[in-house]
């Protein structure tokens, strides 16, 4: 600090920071092509340092405007440079990165932020014999959150039903549901079966089946449920009179 203090009483220049916090940017894709301006303002007031502020979570591929700082105690102009961006002087874009400032004149720098992910770059500014770093770091990359595929949502009914049991030496078809939404691959079960092994279902079509012997008519209620490959299901009851005939 001592020694920063004897080159500037040496040299006859000091720096006042007139408007601190950055400018910040606006918005831009980071496919964009051409970074926009940034438009914000802040402003402070430091009387000894040259000092430009460090910048985070900047938008990629921005152009960002730093802090002013106003150059006095001067009798002759000096050069202002820098190694990245250009330099701003009363609120003037140069377009340059070297430029000749006079007492009273204000200097800021107009960099571009990096077009990568928490990405930093860091910028020299220099006059005469002082000299200030600052860096900008981009924002971190967000995820994006997986699309998630909404589940089905199928529908299946069945009306009641009658069936002779035929002595139970035959096989005699019951019916098969009706079903809406329904994808390749669904399968289908019995959820409630009084009839045990003598109703049975098929997993793939729903279509269902009578083969045994009762001793008088007897009617139950059958629930029969519809799963899709994506897990969307439904479920329906009916009633199953089987006739004692045989």
């Amino acid at each position: 600090m001592k020694k920063t203090l004897n080159m500037l009483m040496a040299l006859g220049l000091v720096a006042v920071l007139t408007a601190c916090g950055g400018n910040s940017g606006t918005n831009s894709d980071e496919n964009q092509t051409t970074p926009t301006e940034a438009t914000e303002t802040t402003t402070g007031t430091n009387t000894t340092n040259f000092v430009f502020e460090n910048r985070t979570n900047a938008e990629l591929d921005t152009f960002y405007i730093t802090n002013t700082v106003t150059i006095i105690g001067i009798t002759e102009a000096i050069t202002v440079k820098t190694n990245n961006g250009t330099l701003i002087v009363n609120g003037v874009d140069t377009d340059v990165a070297e430029y000749s400032v006079n007492a009273g004149d204000t200097v800021a720098v107009r960099v571009r932020s990096s077009g990568s992910y928490s990405t930093t770059i860091t910028t020299r500014v220099q006059a005469q014999g002082l000299e200030d770093f600052f860096a900008i770091t981009t924002k971190a990359d967000t995820p994006t959150p997986p699309v998630v595929t909404p589940i089905s949502t199928p529908t299946i009914s069945m009306a009641n039903q009658t069936v002779n049991d035929d002595g139970g030496g035959f096989a005699n078809p019951v019916g098969t549901p009706i079903v809406t939404g329904v994808n390749a691959g669904a399968v289908y079960s019995l959820t409630a079966n009084p009839y045990g092994a003598n109703l049975t279902i098929n997993s793939s079509t729903g279509a269902m089946t009578w083969q045994g012997d009762l001793f008088s008519d007897t009617t139950e209620t059958i629930g029969v449920k519809v799963l899709n490959t994506d897990g969307g299901t439904d479920t329906t009851t009916f009633s199953l009179t089987v006739i004692d005939n045989g």
